[in-house]
Order: C-alpha cells, then structure tokens, then sequence
C-alpha cells in the first residue's frame, strides 16, 4: 500500500457538531447510543433531528425518502434497497452514516452505506449534522453525518403496497436489552428493480452507579436487481452486512468521564453484470473494518475540554470471474489509520466558541479541525460561525475497481474539504425560524472522469470542487396542526477538465423545497408532504406529493398512503425509470 505523504485521514473532532443551543435554551445534549457521556449537538443551527413520532406520521416508505422529506436532503436511489445521498455539494462517499453511533460506511464502496439493520417503524429519531464539523475520524464525514438512533419500544408491524411490495418488522425490549427483526420484498415497478431485504438487530446494556457498558449488534443481508447500477446490463447485487460495537464509559471523578469503544463491521458484495449469467462477470468482495475510540471528558474552571485517540484498520479480499476464468478483481489490500484529537470550548456572557483539532497518523496523513462561535444576540435570536477543515480518505473501488470502461487510480490523494459556515435562529411564539449560508470547497475532489467521446472512466483527483448556498426553514405548531417548511439553494462548481465529465458529481439541483403539513383530529391523524426540485441547466421543476391517513384503535394503529401522486420522483439516476405512483395500507400494533 503507498503511503501518501500528503494525504490526510478522515479528520474531524471527536465532539463533533458542538454547536450550541438556540437562544432562550440550555445546551442539548443528545445521547449517542453507545455512550452515557453525551454528544453536545445543536438542533437549532447546524442540524436537524426527526424525531420517531414525526417519522412515522411522514406519507414514505423507504428510509431515503423519509430523510428526504424531513431534512430536505436528496437522494438518489434505485428501487427500494439502495440509495446514495446527496447532501448540498457531497455524495454518498463524503457523508457519514451511522446507526446507534456504530460508523456504517463501507471501505468498498459507498454505495451500500444506507443499507441499514433498521426498518422505519422502529426508529427513535435521526440526527443530521451538516458541515465540515460534522466529520469523524475514520469515516467520511466532510459533507455531513446521519445517526439513525433505534427505538427501544415494543412494536409489530406489516404493511403492502403496490407492486407486490411488502414490509413486516417486529420490535420489542427495554432500554437494558432490545431486538428487532424484518423483512421486505417488493416485484419492482420495473424490470432489475425486484428485491428481498432481511434483518436482525439486538443490544445490552449493563448501567452502574457511575458507568455503563453496551453492546450492539445487527445484520442485514440483500438480493436485488441491480438496473443501471454500473452500466445498461440486466444486473444483480448480493450483499450482507454484519455491525457491532462494544463501548464502556464512566464518570472517572466529579469533573472528569471517559469513554472506550471498539467498532466494527465484515460485509460481502457480490455483484453480477449479468443476473442470468453468474459466471460471465462477476465481483465478490470481503471488507473487515475495524475501530477503536478512546476519549476523556472534563471540566475546568475557565472551559470544558476533551482528548482522544482512535485506531483504524479496514482490508479487503476480492476476486472476480470473467468468461469462467478467474481473475483478482480489487485484490487484496489493507491499511490502518490512527487520529490525535483536542478540544476546548466555553459558554458565557451570551458568548460560545469551540476549537478543536485532530491529526491523521497512517497510510494517510493530515492536520484538521473546527472552530465555531456562538453569540446570544437577544433573548430569541441567536448567531452561529463555523469554519472546518475536514479529509476524506478514497475507498478500495476507488483505488483498485477495473473494467473494461473503468480503470482505477492506486496513487489517489485524499480529498481535503475547507467549510464555512453562517447560521442565524430565532423563534417568536410558536414560530420558529433559521437560515443558514454555507460555503464548502474541496481540493483533489474525486470522481470517476472521462474526456468528451471516449468510453473509459478513470479514477481521478479533480482539481478542485466549491459548492455555496442557503438553507431556510420554518415551523409552526398549534395545538392539533403544525406545518415545517424547508428549502435549499446552492451552486456547484467543480471541473473534470477541459473537455471531461464526472460521473457521480452530476446532479445536484439548484433549488430544492420541501413542506410538511400534518394534523391530528380525535383518532384520525394525517399528513401531507411537497418536495420539489429546479434542475440546473434545464429548469425543470420535479415535484413529489404524497399523503398518509392514520387511524388509532388503543394500541393498533390503521394506516393507508398515497405516494408519487404527480407520477414523478424528486430522486433521479439517468436513465433508470422514474417511479409511477404508488399506494400502501397497513397496520402497526404496540404491545
């Protein structure tokens, strides 16, 4: 493996996103499942949490589309069991995924990173961070971080729609010690969009006077058409995931806690060109990752600060059948990571400020870090900067993936993200507003390129890639209605060169919107949601409107949805179909 010089790890602050509460508020502090100490997250300026509840009144069916909806966050997605994200000016590589605090990116490949052990009905809520702050180290992180926290509640549920799509989940236990099991399949509302999905998850906890220790772990296994994946081939994709972690925190005195952790995850993709010909193109993959965190908490009498230390090592074994001949495929490769950090930050006078730093030992080196300030400027209105320096390392498909129109680069440098970042947050009565202007760039961006006619993509560090926008937001709520209102500009700039195209920074929409409104009425609850887009370049104005009705007998639940009613998805891949309009009854019961 090269060891690059001028590389960098996936840097970022243990404590990452420790903005501060809007004003009028104390700090929120959110715990990440895994830990007792708390993460101090801000829902007020650089992120959004959606609450269980909140998700499960959404008219969607896939946890991307309820993101989507919730957080305003786009999406690309194939069918039902994959989805890359794209948050404004980052894909599915530079975002990190985790569920209960366990890192959920792949080395392989990024693609797979939101198969999740999870179904919508059991989750507690999502927490979005967005911005380089978001980033931690041995993940991607630069574009943001999605924690999917799992709920500790008792739950059955079954739900059928159209195209032979069907979702039965089942959850129950206590926050000591939990379990959930589920299973989808659907036909697909086109041909190579067909697939089954199951998994399993269970977890422990052991809580003493002054420490805790948890453990965690789920599986999720896979098969589906793969249509337009890498290429107009009848394609299929079998892939199985296995996540756990085990971490132990405690209060080590009266102004000092620590927190160990060790993370890990072993996935198999298997991947057919051709579906009904297993042996004329064929990829298996073997990827181990493996993480440990230590980190200490205290406070002072002037600021609170933190240091850590993390360890990572991720490897793969792949081989490859073409024509029935054996080939090596990615190969086999390993490489280890190891990160330094620190961090202070205070809060008074109506003043806050955060500065943290890490730096990146290994097979990719690097020096980065955050700094934000927070100020009270009147008893409803608070101001939030942030400025970041954030890498983010390439995965194995980027280094060693080759086909006859693809061919990998193994001496890639890692990309290095520079953000910034404004936010203001005010409420007024049950109002509540906020706007955020961001500004990312990043150099040696990296994407697959090809030159205008020719048929090879080449893994590439492009020069470099800027993306500037505006966030806003607006909720309301009353007593029995409340409504949240989201929209997003941004401009992307980036080059694959004189002449070149990139292949997965293609679409990123200039204006994206999205409105919720729901509302309760006795029993009977609903809710209605709009999500539009304005491409670039074109102009078009995408549209998705869908709508959910609940009925609430005791303790089971009716539901029928509404999806696509406008027939057109928010969420594009070209040349892959846009979903037709779609319906959904079910039932959830709690016990």
């Amino acid at each position: 493996m090269r060891r690059q010089k001028r590389g960098g790890c996936v840097l970022a602050v243990f404590l990452a996103g420790c903005s501060f509460a809007a004003a009028g508020q104390e700090r929120h502090e959110i715990e990440v499942r895994g830990t007792k100490i708390p993460f101090r997250e801000n829902p007020g300026n650089d992120a959004i949490i959606i609450e269980g509840e909140a998700l499960r009144r959404l008219p969607a069916f896939a946890l991307a589309e309820l993101i989507g909806l919730a957080a305003n966050v786009n999406f690309a997605v194939r069918g039902l069991f994959q989805a890359d994200p794209m948050m404004p000016g980052f894909n599915q590589e530079q975002i990190a995924v985790l569920i209960d605090g366990i890192p959920a990116n792949n080395a392989q490949t990024g693609h797979h990173n939101f198969l999740l052990p999870v179904s919508t009905g059991d989750i507690e809520r999502i927490e979005i961070f967005r911005g380089g702050s978001a980033s931690r180290f041995g993940v991607s992180g630069g574009g943001g971080r999605v924690n999917i926290v799992t709920s500790a509640g008792n739950r059955l549920s079954l739900r059928r729609g159209s195209f032979g799509t069907t979702e039965c989940s089942v959850a129950a236990g206590s926050e000591a010690m939990q379990a959930a099991a589920g299973y989808t399949e659907t036909s697909g509302y086109a041909d190579g969009l067909d697939g089954r999905r199951m998994f399993v998850r269970t977890s422990g906890r052991l809580s003493g006077e002054s420490s805790v220790l948890d453990v965690r772990a789920g599986y999720v296994g896979a098969r589906f058409g793969a249509y337009r994946f890498y290429g107009p081939y009848p394609s299929g994709e079998d892939v199985s995931r296995l996540l756990g972690s085990v971490s132990a925190a405690a209060h080590l005195g009266p102004s000092l806690s620590g927190r160990f952790r060790l993370s890990g995850q072993a996935s198999r993709d298997d991947f057919l060109l051709y579906r009904d010909e297993p042996e004329r193109y064929r990829n298996i993959h073997h990827t181990r990752q493996a993480t440990a965190e230590l980190e200490i908490r205290g406070i002072g009498r002037s600021f609170d600060y933190s240091l850590g230390f993390s360890a990572a090592a991720d490897g793969i074994e792949s081989d490859g059948i073409r024509n029935g001949a054996p080939v090596p495929a990615l190969g086999r490769h390993r490489r280890t990571f190891q990160g330094l950090a620190a961090a202070l930050e205070n809060e008074s006078r109506g003043w806050s400020w955060r500065l943290g730093i890490e730096t990146g030992l290994g097979d990719y080196r690097g020096t980065g870090g955050s700094l934000v300030l927070g100020r009270t400027l009147s008893s409803s209105v608070r101001l939030t900067g942030m400025i970041a320096r954030t890498f983010r390392i390439p995965t194995f498909t980027e280094l060693y993936y080759s086909d006859p129109v693809h061919h990998p680069n193994p001496a890639l440098a890692a990309e290095r993200t520079d953000s910034t970042s404004v936010s203001v947050d005010g409420t007024a009565g049950n109002f509540l507003v906020g706007g955020r202007i961001f500004y990312n760039r990043t150099a040696g961006l990296i994407d697959w390129v090809r030159a205008e006619g020719e048929p090879v993509w080449r893994s590439a560090n492009m020069a470099s890639g800027s993306f500037a926008g505006l966030d806003l937001r607006g909720e309301w709520s009353g007593e029995h209605w409340s409504a949240r209102l989201l929209y997003t500009f941004q401009e992307t700039r980036f080059s694959a060169g004189p002449g070149s195209e990139a292949k997965y920074h293609f679409y990123h929409p200039g204006h994206c919107l999205s409105l919720i409104v729901s509302g309760d009425l006795g029993p009977w609850s609903g809710a209605a949601a709009l999500k539009a887009e304005r491409e670039e370049g074109s102009g078009r104005v995408r549209p998705y409107v869908s709508a959910r009705i609940r009925r609430a007998l005791g303790r089971l639940e009716l539901f029928v949805e509404f999806l696509n009613l406008f027939n057109q998805r928010v969420e594009r891949i070209p040349g892959v179909l846009e979903a037709p309009r779609s319906a959904g009854l079910g039932f959830a019961f709690l016990f």
